[in-house]
């Protein structure tokens, strides 16, 4: 064998070891970026949760929110239907974006 053929192979060799070297690069940054996406969605749904305990532990809160979790209360007084509407609505949100965090990590 002469040196041009030594090198030729060289360069093959040297070839295939960057190419397997990007594809374990591009494994390695999905997985990453699962990783992130997975600990943004706890994050957030583990402040959004604390947020709720601590809302619904408060006696001011609890007082506010009895009428509307009363369903007498929502039948016969308009403004109490609203605010559950709301509350539903703001729950619905938080719940299909919960749900988006979620299907994006995966």
């Amino acid at each position: 064998m002469n040196w041009d053929a030594i090198g030729a192979v060289g360069e093959v060799v040297g070839a295939i070891c960057v190419v397997l070297t990007l594809g374990y690069l591009a494994v390695q940054i999905r997985q990453n970026t699962r990783a992130t996406r997975a600990t943004t969605y706890s994050s957030t749904t583990g402040g959004w949760h604390d947020d709720l305990q601590s809302e619904y532990l408060d006696p001011t809160f609890r007082a506010y929110m009895q009428p509307i979790v009363d369903t007498a209360s929502r039948e016969t007084q308009p403004n109490v239907r609203a605010l559950f509407t709301e509350l539903m609505i703001k729950e619905n949100d938080q719940h299909q974006q919960t749900h988006a965090g979620r299907t994006a990590a995966s």
